[in-house]
């Protein structure tokens, strides 16, 4: 039976949700309490990778299960796994995929302004009162209108192709605490694409590149001279969309 895991998980102290050798990883701490429940090697599925230190605010698995649970299997998750990784639901599916199934992800990245110690490995510290907020907004609106992610993606030539649709992208601004953040949804993104257009629209934002040249990057993906990565711990990925009905069996567990 295929069952679908919905977690969240604080990525400070991770190398990335998936498994590598001799480093931390969210799918090894995974893998590692469904192995222990059941006794035996439990392999998951993921609805896409994180980066190092990067958070996920919703995230999805699946992994199959040679029988049904008789137990809470969220809670038994929980109790097993360090705090900084934590179990929403446990559900079983038909037939559903946890990567090939989305219809979409939001990524949301997070920046503040103020050098708060409770905000260091949760968001990014940036000299906001620096930035324009009228050319970051309109450099969001770019994003949303390209279609084409080349110029954002280090390396085009492993790709089968760069095409990414947006369906949403936008700045906001919380003044009473003194941040920003940058919101993007789409069907797809390449690795490392939300960083680099982040790192990027804060270079618009600053002044030291010109709105018509970001925009020449996404138009005609002409090739960034120089790559500016925002840094992981502001991004999380918030978001993932399935189907209507999400194709569930009608059991918890």
């Amino acid at each position: 039976m295929r069952f679908f895991l919905e977690l969240q998980y604080k990525g400070t102290k991770y190398r990335g949700w998936q498994r590598q050798l001799k480093v931390f990883s969210v799918q090894e701490e995974v893998e590692n309490a469904l192995s222990k429940i059941f006794k035996r090697k439990v392999t998951t599925h993921c609805c896409g990778r994180t980066d190092a230190g990067v958070h996920a605010s919703q995230f999805f698995a699946h992994c199959y299960l040679e029988e049904k649970p008789t137990f809470n299997l969220r809670e038994r998750l929980n109790y097993i796994l360090p705090k900084d990784v934590r179990i929403l639901r446990t559900f079983p599916v038909r037939k559903m995929n946890a990567q090939l199934s989305a219809l979409s992800r939001t990524y949301v990245y997070k920046i503040h302004g103020n050098d708060n110690p409770f905000e260091a490995d949760l968001s990014t510290l940036f000299p906001i009162h620096e930035l324009d907020f009228t050319k970051l907004e309109k450099a969001a609106v770019f994003v949303k209108n390209g279609n084409d992610f080349k110029a954002f993606c280090k390396r085009p030539d492993l790709m089968n192709h760069t095409r990414c649709r947006i369906d949403q992208s936008f700045w906001s601004k919380f003044p009473e605490r003194n941040a920003i953040s940058y919101t993007v949804q789409g069907d797809r993104f390449l690795r490392g694409m939300v960083r680099l257009l982040v790192g990027t629209m804060l270079e618009v934002g600053i002044g030291k590149m010109p709105l018509e040249q970001f925009e020449d990057h996404l138009m005609n993906q002409t090739t960034l001279a120089e790559y500016k990565s925002a840094y992981p711990q502001g991004l999380y990925l918030a978001g993932v969309e399935y189907p209507d009905g999400f194709d569930a069996l009608d059991e918890k567990y």
